[in-house]
């Protein structure tokens, strides 16, 4: 299916005030990015610093096959 997400992807909702809805959208015109792309990039560069341990991963990568084989969302539990 054509619009299906990878397995390897979660999706996260958030709200913003419109002004920052305002300005990330700007921004993001001006990178010539598409908003989600954007908003990976700055949490990407938010979140550098946070390790992540043997069990993080072994969650991440049960999430990801559970995923693929359901072929629906899946979401990754947060250890400990």
């Amino acid at each position: 299916m054509p619009n299906q997400h990878g397995p390897d992807r979660e999706p996260i909702g958030a709200m913003f005030p419109r002004p920052l809805a305002v300005k990330i959208k700007k921004l993001a015109s001006k990178k010539k990015m598409h908003l989600s792309e954007l908003l990976m990039e700055l949490a990407g560069q938010a979140a550098a610093h946070v390790p992540l341990t043997a069990e993080d991963f072994m969650s991440i990568a049960e999430a990801t096959k559970r995923a693929e084989r359901t072929r629906k969302r899946v979401s990754t539990p947060m250890a400990g």
